[in-house]
């Protein structure tokens, strides 16, 4: 409940500017991000309806954000090509959602997903109440590894990043279990998710500016590198199964906190 809460407080803080505007849309997204994950890892606890409800609310919210952060991400992506995002036209970061009206309305849809979680998180309950969706979770990463491993196809490689990322923020909260083991592993996973982004980015960039000639090529190259590293660790991070990763995961948790 506390991601929820802390994405409705980013959208009310008052700071000025484009940079705080961006800073504030950043948090907001990860922590409504956080609570997708979260929610899935809910599969013993909540009926699928209610699960699937609270997910889309959190999704079309962080959609709505989408927008003060595109444009942001393409001139950060123009430049790591050392483009200059002016002359290739990309826009300056969206105003839309920080208009008055707007702004209300995203507080009071923000407010509503604060209700919605804070009446549906579970009360009580170990790790086995989790097991089962963090093992789900595990499951849709190794099947996106597979579907991208023979060809690395940008759609493919979108949609594993979305697994990806939800193991990485559901694991991330028993990394005090055994921070030797964890530690690394959600770092793994993190510098996964990242590389997947990048790769994304370069194709949105790609499609954005008709990238044609030397260009495409080199926007190519880039995303090959950028597949070819996420590959590699996903043959280490999805390695083994559900099963062991999960038996894993319950150890350490019952080992640092026995009534877990």
């Amino acid at each position: 409940m506390s991601a929820a809460l802390d994405a409705a407080q980013q959208l009310g803080s008052r700071g000025r500017g484009a940079a705080g505007r961006a800073r504030r849309v950043h948090q907001a997204r990860k922590q409504l991000k956080l609570v997708r994950a979260l929610v899935r890892s809910w599969r013993e606890v909540l009926p699928a309806s209610e699960r699937r409800s609270l997910d889309r609310q959190a999704r079309d919210l962080a959609r709505a954000l989408s927008g003060a952060r595109d444009e942001t991400v393409l001139r950060r992506t123009a430049v790591s090509l050392e483009l200059d995002p002016d002359r290739l036209g990309l826009g300056v970061e969206a105003e839309v959602p920080w208009q008055a009206a707007t702004l209300r309305s995203l507080q009071r849809r923000a407010g509503d997903l604060v209700d919605a979680v804070r009446a549906r998180a579970p009360r009580h309950g170990g790790f086995d109440l989790l097991a089962p969706g963090l093992a789900h979770t595990w499951r849709a990463g190794r099947e996106g590894f597979r579907a991208c491993a023979p060809r690395p196809d940008p759609d493919a490689l979108h949609e594993w990043r979305k697994a990806v990322k939800a193991r990485m923020l559901q694991e991330r909260m028993f990394v005090p279990a055994w921070p030797e083991v964890l530690g690394p592993v959600v770092h793994e996973l993190d510098e996964l998710q990242e590389l997947l982004g990048a790769h994304h980015d370069l194709h949105v960039l790609s499609a954005r500016i008709e990238a044609r000639g030397e260009l495409a090529k080199r926007i190519e190259d880039r995303q090959q590198e950028l597949a070819t590293r996420a590959l590699y660790l996903g043959e280490r991070l999805y390695a083994g199964s559900a099963r062991g990763w999960s038996a894993l995961l319950a150890g350490c948790v019952r080992a640092r906190w026995p009534a877990g």
